[in-house]
């Protein structure tokens, strides 16, 4: 019994790094092909809070990881179909919103 637990708490520590690991790598991506070097910067800021988030075996910080993921990917969207003038416009408040997703994970650690 001791050994499930242990190793369904090392399952959900692996989970999370792993889900933090891809959130980072897709917020690389954004960043090579954002064209605004303002929204660049920003990026490579929230790309410093991604990757250095602690992992956690909680149940409940997968939820947050997966907001945190479903922003990124809606960043994407807006960065390939965003003209150049409009990409900070876009950008900025789904940058504040994982921001916001962050603090609310960090808070319930």
């Amino acid at each position: 019994m001791a050994k499930r637990i242990a190793s369904d708490i090392g399952g959900q520590l692996e989970a999370d790094k792993k889900g933090i690991a891809a959130n980072a790598a897709a917020l690389e991506l954004i960043i090579r092909c954002v064209p605004d070097i303002d929204v660049a910067a920003r990026l490579n800021e929230l790309l410093g809070e991604i990757k250095y988030l602690n992992p956690s075996t909680e149940k409940n910080i997968a939820a947050y990881q997966q907001r945190i993921s479903d922003k990124i990917g809606d960043m994407k969207l807006v960065v390939t179909k965003a003209r150049k003038n409009s990409v900070k416009s876009s950008v900025l408040p789904i940058i504040e919103e994982i921001y916001y997703i962050i603090a609310e994970r960090n808070s319930k650690m």
